[in-house]
């Protein structure tokens, strides 16, 4: 057994769960981890579907896993940490079902930086977005609406690495002050909320790095020139996801735009 386990998401999706794992393994046997580890295959939500299971299960058979069944309740950040009390090492690595492993020695380049002093995580991505910040001068947002987001969410900037794929240790869990994630309101504020993960991590006096493919860790405040997630052509990401991909499928006009919004930066 490792003291590192890889963590990957298979939520319960007859459309699409069997291609995102594929793709996904497609992309983990191209391009090597560069350190020993235990690759742990989350299956949500398929306690009552033992048929697509096993055709999830099928493509599995060429590669060494292990596996944790998890009932279909809540959202991922429940399932992540319900998954982490029943597989215990010392550090884990988080990945969501839309991510793909684009460069070699990744889980490598994510430890050597999670494992510098003061380090408390690392991301493949980080945003400055905030949910409070969007939401005002929306033409359909109440006052009611308004209020709950500024009492949840910090104004803009709000620091926070991205939960579709990070790095981080028993330790710092254990130090954690985790929600239910029962509603969708909980596993927003749990990603960039005031009470957030990363939050509570720079509250422990710990740093929170974005690391690109080059093995580079950025701290908050030059998150964007990490080049990774929405600001120019997210040459340096490290590992991509779903948002990542939309971004890079936009014309340059939409991604200059999406670019300042994010970082209030020119492109």
């Amino acid at each position: 057994m490792s003291n590192i386990a890889v963590l990957y998401l298979v939520r319960n999706n007859p459309v699409e769960s069997l291609g995102l794992l594929q793709r996904f393994l497609v992309s983990y046997k191209q391009f090597p981890s560069g350190l020993e580890h235990d690759l742990i295959i989350i299956f949500k939500g398929f306690e009552d579907d033992q048929d697509l299971l096993q055709k999830h299960v099928e493509y599995l058979q060429n590669f060494r896993y292990q596996s944790i069944l998890i009932d279909d309740f809540g959202f991922d950040h429940r399932t992540y940490f319900s998954a982490i009390k029943q597989y215990k090492t010392k550090y884990y690595c988080l990945l969501n079902s839309f991510t793909r492993i684009l460069d070699s020695d990744w889980l490598f380049k994510l430890y050597s930086n999670l494992t510098k002093s003061g380090v408390g995580i690392v991301g493949v991505t980080g945003s400055y977005e905030s949910q409070y910040t969007n939401i005002i001068g929306e033409p359909d947002v109440t006052p009611e609406k308004l209020e709950k987001h500024k009492k949840y969410f910090n104004p803009y900037p709000s620091y926070h690495i991205r939960s579709t794929g990070y790095m981080i240790s028993a330790d710092t869990i254990n130090n954690l002050k985790l929600p239910r994630f029962v509603t969708k309101m909980d596993s927003y504020r749990f990603e960039s909320g005031k009470d957030s993960l990363t939050n509570q991590i720079f509250r422990m006096g710990l740093d929170a790095l974005v690391v690109d493919k080059n093995g580079v860790g950025y701290q908050k405040e030059n998150w964007a020139e990490s080049e990774t997630f929405r600001y120019r052509w997210q040459d340096n990401l490290l590992i991509a996801d779903k948002h990542t991909q939309i971004y890079q499928n936009m014309d340059l006009t939409e991604k200059k735009r999406i670019a300042f919004h994010t970082w209030r930066k020119e492109f």
